[in-house]
């Protein structure tokens, strides 16, 4: 569904904001004018993101509240941060979304346990589709399973986000993969597809 409104949008996210999936969505479906920056932060930084927030605010109301040609419909329409990537290439343009030469792998759920995580299951991950129709882990609902008030759903004020996931994930399902061979640029969301029966009428499920 392709809608536009005619009106110019500007749309402002960061890696660890709960609502990182909206705006890549908006942007793939509207057609209007449109711009899209991707930093490594949270819902409101107020540390390493204010800075070029001002400068794109400045930019992106000069040119169309007041007409002054600076040049920031001339850029790629989508600046993002790779954290992790050499110092001075962490900022990258990209024509559109998904960003060029980005592929897509499909991981499945496996039987096996993978040694590495303390967790109820300490499932695994792998590219190779299950050859069997049948399969499931079993849930007890542990009900203090939290991370605490650096989770993204508390923490979505505060830049740091270093927690101690053991915690977390010894109450929880998990599935990790096999070490990876060469390094890798994961630029995206995750999109799990969960199949559940439950005994309760009403759940919640984070993933």
């Amino acid at each position: 569904l392709v809608q536009t409104s005619e009106i110019a949008m500007y749309h402002w996210t960061g890696w660890f904001d709960y609502f990182v999936f909206n705006q890549p969505t908006w942007f793939v479906n509207l057609e209007q004018p449109q711009k899209m920056t991707i930093g490594a932060w949270v819902h409101t930084d107020h540390g390493n993101e204010t800075e070029l927030a001002a400068i794109e605010h400045l930019r992106w109301y000069d040119y169309w509240l007041k007409g002054i040609d600076n040049g920031i419909m001339d850029e790629p329409p989508i600046y993002y941060n790779t954290m992790g990537a050499p110092a001075g290439q962490e900022w990258q343009f990209a024509s559109e979304w998904p960003v060029p030469g980005m592929r897509s792998v499909d991981y499945y759920f496996d039987g096996a346990q993978s040694g590495s995580v303390a967790s109820l299951n300490d499932g695994t991950l792998t590219p190779k589709a299950p050859k069997s129709a049948t399969g499931q882990d079993i849930y007890d609902v542990v009900y203090g399973t939290t991370a605490g008030l650096k989770d993204r759903w508390s923490a979505n004020t505060v830049a740091d986000l270093n927690v101690d996931w053991t915690v977390l994930d010894e109450k929880s399902l998990t599935y990790t993969t096999a070490p990876l061979k060469t390094d890798v640029q994961i630029t995206g969301y995750p999109v799990v597809h969960m199949w559940v029966s439950s005994t309760a009428t009403d759940q919640d499920f984070f993933v």
